[in-house]
């Protein structure tokens, strides 16, 4: 009888706690179908099946809808999850288990924290939306799309064609909802509290915060200096034009079409561009990119030289072109008219490249060179073959000088 008893307490002793483990079992169960079916209506009465579409997740309807219940059963299997250490624990075996239900309950610990920084991303998806929408109507309402495109478009029908987009005014709302979004996305790290993860983004966002009013500053310099570059250079140039200086265009023009090319648009665009450069340098040192600092501080300092070369060339080819004109007109001779011509272009690019310090020595090695075959060869064509022609243009110039002399 004793053994019987013996064989029999302790069966009888783990009815109650099998008992508990069904019931256990049985709620998990409900709760987990239901959790399921919420979980499944839930999914489609916010039409997650058409957003998986969109977003590329599923191909089709059938394939969102089988993404659909797969959500759904994972949240059925994760109710049994959840409810696996009560089950062990009711059949006594939760010291297996242990690490397991350790994990669990921090799990457990840190869902606060999860809802917490969920609710933050959420209010800050809203709020920030809700601000860049009140941003861009007012931009929109005051058309600075328009206004901008007057100010940078020479043309009005194409300003007029930008501005419908609306783009400036996108561009800056977008950049407002950006920066109302980097703190609170912070705060939703730091309420997280996964230090190993929340904390270099939070570091690198509270870095690219610090930086936000530089990159602001150094955006409204390079608008501002795109502004001051176009005023200042349709300035210029309406002024040249006013001057009359594009009736050197001709002699500036290798070639005969003398609309191809105009004296002061190319002096008015060289203003823009020495403008713009300064203003581009000014930004990036607010920036504090040094290396891209250096480069256009040097390009600052390199750029009297390229302008004085520019000068030089420009004086080179119209001064050659008058002479050659003046020559033709002179003595009747292409030729010579050309000669004299390219020969003054070429002194002005050795010029022009010994103002550029490109290899100096060598500039004046070949321009020495240059200068001392065209003689040789000069004197040696009209020394040896070309005399009487040279006498007879010598003749024609000092007939022509004499009947100028006798008018």
């Amino acid at each position: 009888m004793d053994a019987i008893n013996a064989f029999l307490e302790p069966i009888l002793s783990a009815i109650p706690n099998i008992l508990g483990t069904i019931l256990l079992l049985l709620v998990a169960w409900i709760i987990a179908v239901i959790i399921r079916k919420l979980t499944f209506k839930g999914l489609e009465a916010i039409r997650a099946d058409q957003r998986f579409i969109s977003w590329g997740v599923a191909q089709d309807e059938a394939d969102a809808r089988g993404l659909l219940k797969t959500i759904a059963k994972t949240a059925y299997f994760l109710v049994f999850v959840f409810f696996l250490p009560a089950i062990l624990q009711g059949l006594n075996i939760g010291g297996v288990m242990e690490p397991i239900t350790n994990m669990f309950d921090k799990f457990f610990a840190f869902i606060p924290n999860i809802i917490g920084s969920i609710l933050i991303l959420v209010l800050a998806f809203y709020f920030c939306g809700f601000v860049r929408d009140i941003v861009q109507k007012l931009l929109e309402r005051v058309n600075v799309d328009g206004k901008l495109a007057g100010l940078l478009q020479t043309d009005p029908e194409e300003g007029q064609t930008r501005s419908k987009g609306q783009q400036v005014a996108k561009g800056l709302s977008m950049l407002v909802y950006v920066l109302l979004f980097i703190p609170l996305l912070t705060a939703a790290l730091e309420v997280l509290g996964i230090e190993s993860i929340a904390r270099p983004i939070v570091n690198l966002l509270n870095t690219l915060l610090a930086a936000i009013p530089n990159i602001l500053v150094a955006l409204v310099l390079m608008v501002v200096g795109a502004l001051l570059a176009k005023l200042i250079g349709d300035l210029v140039e309406n002024l040249l034009a006013a001057a009359n200086i594009d009736s050197f265009t001709k002699y500036l023009n290798l070639k005969a079409d003398a609309n191809s090319l105009q004296l002061s648009a190319i002096l008015g665009h060289a203003v823009k561009a020495v403008i713009g450069i300064f203003f581009l340098v000014q930004a990036l040192n607010v920036l504090k990119l040094d290396v891209l600092t250096q480069i256009g501080q040097a390009i600052i300092a390199y750029l009297p030289l390229v302008l004085s070369a520019l000068a030089i060339l420009c004086l080179g080819v119209i001064g050659g072109n008058l002479l050659a004109n003046f020559l033709k007109e002179s003595t009747g001779s292409k030729f010579l008219a050309n000669l004299v011509q390219y020969g003054l272009v070429i002194l002005a690019i050795f010029m022009a490249l010994d103002q550029l310090e490109f290899a100096a020595s060598i500039v004046n090695i070949g321009f020495m060179l240059v200068v001392g075959g065209a003689s040789v060869a000069f004197a040696l064509a009209f020394g040896l073959g070309g005399r009487d022609f040279a006498r007879k243009q010598l003749e024609r110039l000092d007939q022509k000088i004499n009947q100028k002399n006798e008018h």
